[in-house]
């Protein structure tokens, strides 16, 4: 009987002594959504990311563990800290959705003389002569030219 009881002890003194590895779980703070692929970092060493569900294994022995995600601020633990669900603060300055807004380029063909160029044309027959629609085009141009300057210089001024 003595023997059964001392077998009873050690089989439980046993299971005593094999400790299992601790298991943390990240979570977001507002929404308690498990976070996956934060990178833990234990004593400025890092030991890996956080499974598809947001855990991880916590070492043994430690100092400082740190946990990083992007779009959420950093967390920095000691061993006391570390409880089994342990919650990050999502960064309220980053930004999820970008809206880019922009004008579709013209369609219509449009055509600005060469630089240099002045109102008077040569024409064909007499060698010398007056272009109507390139003097309207300069005009045009020169207007919008003056405009975009005007532009620049009230930007320069902010």
């Amino acid at each position: 009987m003595a023997f059964i009881c001392s077998m009873i002890g050690l089989l439980m003194a046993g299971d005593s002594l094999t400790v299992s590895p601790k298991v943390a779980v990240v979570v977001d703070a507002e929404t308690r959504a498990r976070i996956a692929e934060a990178v833990i970092t234990v004593d400025d060493r890092e030991i890996g990311k956080t499974l598809w569900n947001g855990s991880f294994l916590i070492p043994d022995s430690f100092a400082l563990l740190t946990i990083k995600k992007p779009g959420f601020l950093t967390r920095k633990l000691v061993r006391e800290e570390i409880t089994d669900t342990i919650e990050l603060l999502n960064n309220g300055r980053t930004l999820n959705e970008v809206v880019v807004w922009g004008k579709r380029p013209s369609t219509y063909f449009k055509y600005t003389p060469p630089k240099g160029s002045d109102m008077m044309g040569v024409s064909s027959s007499s060698g010398v002569g007056f272009d109507f629609f390139k003097a309207i085009d300069h005009l045009f141009n020169f207007k919008k030219h003056k405009r975009r300057k005007k532009a620049r210089k009230a930007l320069d001024t902010l």
